[in-house]
């Protein structure tokens, strides 16, 4: 159990790492105005974080039995995931591959936050039910909607500045 948990330990750590790269490159993409090559690396690398996170994710639905939104480390774990999976989406839908500038920092605070909590015990049995998954996952889609709708409404005021002012930078 113990070499386990320390692979687990690690592949969050992976995941952690991935999404730093990512939003470097997001930022410098942001401020540079540089695409590319540049984009697609930045890219992948959110891409193998969210990736990653699909794997710690089932490990610990087959190790626990209960999908992975029962607890405090798991439901922030899934709001980046469900963060990250909305971002992807949205920029191959729209080409708006500045978005990870704007919203992947959310995603991952979450993540970063998740080695300092402790591991405890599952929720109370009469809590855990068919439904309390579902209602979890529901909720924090939504929640991960609501701050991919952020994001994008913070790109489109500085989107809106940068024409009015003629300038064009990394957004436009």
């Amino acid at each position: 159990a113990d070499d386990f948990s320390f692979a687990m330990r690690e592949l969050e750590f992976f995941v952690i790492g991935c999404y730093l790269i990512a939003l470097v490159g997001y930022w410098v993409r942001l401020g540079v105005n540089i695409s590319g090559r540049f984009g697609w690396v930045t890219q992948g690398f959110a891409m193998a974080g969210w990736m990653g996170q699909i794997v710690v994710m089932l490990i610990q639905w087959g190790q626990e039995g209960v999908p992975p939104v029962v607890g405090y480390r798991h439901t922030l774990f899934f709001l980046s995931f469900a963060i990250v999976g909305l971002m992807h989406v949205i920029e191959y839908r729209y080409a708006m591959n500045i978005l990870g500038a704007f919203v992947l920092p959310v995603a991952f605070l979450c993540v970063v936050r998740i080695p300092m909590i402790p591991e405890l015990a599952m929720t109370d049995p009469r809590l855990v039910s068919g439904w309390l998954p579902i209602h979890a996952m529901a909720t924090f889609v939504s929640y991960a909607l609501f701050i991919t709708a952020f994001g994008v409404g913070i790109a489109y005021l500085i989107q809106e500045r940068q024409l009015k002012a003629k300038h064009f930078g990394g957004v436009v």
